[in-house]
């Protein structure tokens, strides 16, 4: 975490459970930062997205990851689909989020864009240190025309 911010995030203390100060956490990063598309990058340092205080489910992602090993909270990055038809911001795309493991509990997954714990409406494609960790797309594409690439993932019932 750069020291040139200016923000005091919740620190833990072990007088309350693990868990219960990560939910108090996700909702800080919640309250924190405005989720708007495009506003960064993969390559945007957390000190701008703190310092515009918006960006996307991976800066959120990033900056809970970040307050998680401050407090040597073991966290680690994860990425994947989150269900579209229930109205969750960072649906329409590949979304980000964080899974941090809590004693006699497990990796529990922490997704701060929306304020909620991951559950069924989350399907995990990927998880690592960060967002280099589980990219989408890894490769080279060598062309002399237009190229778009387009993905899409359908859940049903069976």
């Amino acid at each position: 975490m750069p020291r040139s911010v200016n923000v005091s995030f919740p620190v833990y203390s072990g007088e309350i459970q693990v868990f219960d100060y990560l939910l108090k956490l996700n909702n800080f990063i919640f309250q924190l930062l405005d989720y708007s598309p495009e506003s960064t990058d993969v390559n945007t340092p957390i000190s701008e997205v703190l310092q515009i205080k918006k960006g996307v489910c991976q800066d959120f992602a990033h900056l809970f990851i970040s307050v998680c090993r401050q407090n040597k909270i073991p966290a680690r990055y994860v990425s994947g689909y989150l269900n579209q038809g229930a109205g969750f911001v960072g649906s329409s795309q590949l979304h980000a989020w964080v899974e941090a493991l809590i004693p006699d509990l497990g990796w529990v997954g922490f997704d701060a864009t929306n304020n909620l714990l991951a559950d069924h409406h989350y399907i995990k494609i990927a998880h690592g240190t960060d967002y280099r960790d589980c990219s989408p797309i890894i490769g080279v594409l060598e062309t002399t025309g237009s190229q778009k690439s387009t993905h899409s993932v359908t859940v049903t019932n069976q």
